[in-house]
């Protein structure tokens, strides 16, 4: 879990301080751990928003997107297990109250509604937390 994941992109705009690189589906993502889980992976063309306060970039340069394998652990947490310990807890709480699986499904549906809200309005921390570091490729 200490590799890196590693994406060569190309800066597609600049704005604030903040660079929207344009990358490809690389074989490489093969080799990764995080992969069936990363939404890198779903499409041959990805766009994604990187700090990059100190490093003078181009629109059309091509540099290289890095982050860290170790966060795996957390990105399989917050997309999977959180939403499902949630939901099935809720399940099993409500059903075993009212008896009423009806309840109890949409129950359990209802209540990742708050958690996704949740994450919606924590999403600058967690960008903060799951973010890829930019760096110039050598010429």
């Amino acid at each position: 879990m200490g590799k890196n994941i590693v994406h060569e992109g190309v800066v597609a705009d600049i704005q604030d301080g903040v660079a929207r690189i344009r990358i490809n589906r690389q074989s490489a993502c093969s080799a990764c751990h995080v992969q069936s889980a990363c939404t890198l992976t779903d499409t041959s063309q990805r766009t994604i928003d990187v700090a990059c306060p100190d490093t003078p970039l181009r629109i059309g340069e091509t540099v290289l997107l890095t982050g860290s394998c170790r966060l795996e652990t957390q990105l399989i947490l917050w997309a999977f297990l959180y939403p499902f310990v949630l939901s099935a807890a809720t399940l099993l709480a409500v059903y075993r109250t009212t008896e009423n699986e009806l309840w109890a499904g949409l129950s359990a549906l209802a209540a990742l509604i708050p958690y996704y809200i949740t994450l919606y309005f924590c999403k600058n921390k967690l960008k903060k937390i799951f973010e890829f570091s930019i760096r110039k490729t050598e010429p």
